[in-house]
């Protein structure tokens, strides 16, 4: 009698994929994982769902060379950021009462994460020039979709430019352009990106995401955006033209296209009702929080709007992790900072401090939680600590 292939008489099926597979293990990894970046600012959440599956499951299945791997989830940073995810998706479960699907959820997004990190930083550890690919990928596919929303929305009646591909959320839209703006700031940061064919595809990139900022008027990313091209500015002198020219460009480009009247009718936004009463919950519950899936309420208007996000990714964190979460979060940042300034130095690859530095200052005023499915936050936040590790690792090598 013939034996089943793979379950007896020889190799299985899945060591003879990975023999046959392995010599272009990395190129495979790399194109699932581009086309996984290029999904955020061209399709919405259901293609992203299915793409971070597309990219994740057949690599670490197949192609993952178990020595990385292993080098990877020994690193402190990695390790942090599962603890990280590990005490929210803990507490979560903990407190989630009769609501266990959704705390599942959360688990379950907490795991993909943590895959995405580790993906990151393996393919930064053995592509070289990974941050090259992420930025260029970043860029071109936000300036498509910049170029698209500003034709749709030069024809339409709308007050703020609405971002295709994010369900309507212009926050989410504008945090996509200015990742984008913060990959073409990295590139220009680099000398061998200024010349040539690369200065036009970048200029004209730009020009694009700055106008699409403008118009989606979108503060706490503009706001963003120019810290982090200070930071940019404050990390070298040769490099501070460039970084000036953006600033100048953004801030040409907010009082030329943007509606400010409607701009500033929009600074009350109730944030100072939201966050006091934020204080006020964790006051309450300071040490352990509330878990991710708490249904709380952070102040009413006369007309009876609720307000059910705390617009803040920082007391989000505290919010529903507690102190713990918020020492883990620190440790994690603070893990992360030299290992960006080191690629910064090294390598003059600034692109994961510039992506974390504008992601942090949007999430002061927006967001609730890093732990959600794909959204803006994988890239801003999520993605440069993948990074991080990887160039650490690729160094030590």
């Amino acid at each position: 009698m013939t034996p089943l292939p793979g379950l007896s008489g020889g190799r299985s099926l899945i060591e003879r994929l990975r023999e046959a597979v392995t010599p272009h293990a990395d190129r495979i990894g790399l194109v699932g994982f581009l086309v996984f970046i290029a999904t955020f600012a061209l399709f919405d959440a259901s293609v992203r769902r299915v793409a971070v599956y597309a990219a994740l499951v057949p690599f670490l299945v197949l192609l993952a060379d178990r020595d990385t791997l292993r080098a990877i989830l020994r690193d402190p940073l990695f390790r942090a950021t599962a603890l990280w995810g590990a005490w929210l998706s803990a507490i979560t479960c903990v407190e989630a009462a009769n609501d266990w699907p959704r705390a599942l959820d959360r688990f379950r997004y907490f795991l993909l994460i943590l895959g995405f990190v580790g993906l990151t930083a393996y393919l930064a550890a053995r592509v070289r020039n990974l941050a090259t690919s992420v930025g260029w990928t970043l860029l071109a596919t936000a300036a498509i979709a910049g170029a698209i929303a500003t034709i749709l929305h030069l024809g339409s009646a709308n007050e703020r430019l609405v971002p295709i591909g994010q369900g309507g959320d212009i926050l989410y839209g504008a945090t996509n352009f200015g990742i984008a703006i913060a990959a073409a700031a990295a590139f220009l940061y680099r000398p061998s990106s200024r010349a040539g064919w690369r200065v036009a595809v970048i200029a004209v990139a730009l020009l694009v995401l700055v106008l699409a900022m403008a118009l989606a008027q979108a503060r706490g990313a503009l706001l963003a955006l120019v810290i982090a091209m200070a930071v940019l500015a404050a990390a070298g002198r040769r490099y501070r033209i460039p970084m000036l020219a953006v600033l100048v460009a953004l801030v040409a480009a907010a009082l030329l296209f943007a509606d400010l009247e409607a701009f500033h009718a929009r600074l009350d936004s109730y944030r100072l009702l939201i966050w006091s009463e934020a204080g006020r919950l964790i006051a309450d519950r300071p040490w352990l929080g509330y878990g991710l899936v708490a249904k709380l309420e952070f102040g009413t208007l006369a007309d009876g709007h609720r307000f059910t996000n705390p617009h803040s990714i920082f007391l989000g964190n505290q919010l529903y992790g507690g102190v713990v979460a918020s020492a883990l979060l620190l440790a994690m940042l603070t893990l992360f900072a030299p290992a960006a300034i080191r690629a910064l130095r090294l390598h003059a690859d600034p692109l994961p401090l510039a992506i974390m530095v504008f992601g942090l200052v949007t999430g002061l005023t927006h967001g609730y939680t890093l732990i959600e499915p794909p959204n803006p936050s994988w890239l801003f936040f999520h993605l440069p600590i993948g990074l991080a590790i990887g160039a650490k690792l690729r160094d030590e090598a």
